[in-house]
């Protein structure tokens, strides 16, 4: 009876040793994976390219002590996504997989192409990272980017000033104005949030929406800049304040936009405002595209390998004569300036796919929650549009997943009433 007994009490005890043992592990590996991604726009003591590599071994790093977070936990985050979504990201990592396997360049393929650095297994500690940051609440999510964006913003400044004596095109921590004018998008998108979450601090949080945009203003990154204001527009349609106002407000609003239209002509750089070299830029890129589709024709099924562009798009491939200037000028390319198109050349047609296709349903998803998930959709939806028109880097694609696995879980919890922007 007490040898029973005994053996009855033992393992209970045991169990819950056990479970203690693994939280702890599971907790620690989580707080490491999110002290590693907040480092990682701050790793630049060396020249750029240094940099970027660093970012990227950082990065391998940071998804490995996030799949161990997973791994102790692994029943409570299966369940947050749904078939689909497992379905599409599950595609996306076995052609990610396939397509190393099969491709030669086996370390750039892994490690990903020199000032990218965004290969296979960086790609698949993005996803890692986003799925353990997926308890995350909406709220907390854009209270903490918001304000981590803000201080990158208000660093930058001195540190670019230190570092190049100017803050003509400004790019921060950055390897490019580019991707600091996408965060900087994200933190003025954020920002319409923030001053409803803290309605009594609203001027003190306007004065820093106002510091975001002129320091976006600086970075003279045309889409970006376009994008915000085309994403503030929806914004105000869809929150039907519109309705509201009277015909001197509208009339307010009318002077206003032509006055920064004016403002804006006189003081912007001219690639910033010139039509002319907006259409060549576009025109440039266009060309670009076409060839990189025609190539993905050459690999449809398993592609070229997340480090193997410049193999898909190597300038004896490219005939176009705005193409071939660049190569005598002695660059390569290793991104067709459109991400989605870039990961159906690496993975092929159904990985690429798989991706482009997840993405667009995570941004219909997000519409139909609360306002903290909703305005983390508008910022995955931000990104997206960029994705059409320029590079990515560790950093952004790593923001990507954070906002759309976040969306994804958010996205479920239906709610009513909900507060309007």
């Amino acid at each position: 009876m007490n040898k029973k007994s005994s053996s009855a009490i033992s393992k209970p005890v045991s169990s819950r040793l056990g479970n203690r043992f693994t939280n702890r592990v599971s907790g620690l590996s989580y707080k490491v994976t999110v002290v590693l991604i907040v480092c990682l726009p701050f790793l630049v003591p060396f020249p750029d390219a240094r940099n970027i590599d660093m970012q990227g071994i950082i990065l391998l790093i940071a998804g490995l002590t996030g799949l161990l977070s997973i791994v102790y936990r692994y029943r409570n985050y299966i369940k947050n996504l749904n078939s689909t979504e497992w379905l599409l990201i599950s595609l996306f990592i076995f052609f990610c997989l396939l397509s190393l396997i099969v491709n030669p360049h086996k370390a750039y393929d892994f490690l990903g192409s020199p000032y990218i650095r965004l290969g296979t297994g960086g790609v698949i500690a993005c996803i890692v990272c986003g799925l353990s940051l997926q308890k995350v609440s909406g709220k907390n999510l854009v209270t903490f980017l918001y304000w981590f964006i803000s201080l990158l913003a208000f660093f930058s400044v001195p540190y670019y000033l230190i570092r190049f004596h100017s803050i003509s095109r400004i790019g921060g921590f950055f390897a490019q104005p580019d991707i600091f004018a996408v965060f900087l998008g994200c933190g003025l998108l954020l920002g319409l949030v923030m001053s409803k979450l803290y309605s009594r601090f609203r001027i003190y949080i306007w004065l820093v929406q106002l510091f975001l945009a002129s320091i976006l203003v600086l970075t003279e990154t045309r889409a970006i800049l376009f994008l915000v204001i085309i994403l503030y527009l929806l914004i105000f349609l869809q929150s039907r304040s519109y309705k509201k106002l009277s015909i001197k407000s509208w009339a307010t609003i009318v002077v206003c936009a032509i006055i920064f239209v004016v403002v804006a002509k006189i003081f912007l750089p001219n690639r910033v405002t010139s039509i002319n070299y907006g259409a060549q830029s576009i025109s440039y890129r266009l060309t670009l595209q076409d060839y990189a589709l025609r190539s993905s024709a050459d690999k449809p099924l398993f592609g070229y390998g997340l480090g193997n562009l410049a193999d898909a798009l190597a300038c004896n491939k490219l005939s176009a004569a705005s193409l071939q200037k660049t190569c005598h000028d002695g660059y390569f390319f290793n991104s067709s300036h459109d991400i989605f198109l870039d990961r159906i050349l690496a993975v092929g047609w159904i990985g690429g796919l798989a991706f482009l296709i997840f993405v667009l349903y995570e941004l219909w998803a997000g519409q139909r929650s609360d306002i903290y998930t909703k305005i983390l959709t508008y910022c995955g939806l931000l990104i997206a549009c960029y994705y059409l028109t320029n590079v990515t880097s560790v950093i952004v694609e790593l923001l990507l997943w954070i906002i759309l696995i976040n969306v994804a879980v958010n996205s479920k919890k239906r709610v009513s009433n909900q507060p309007d922007f």
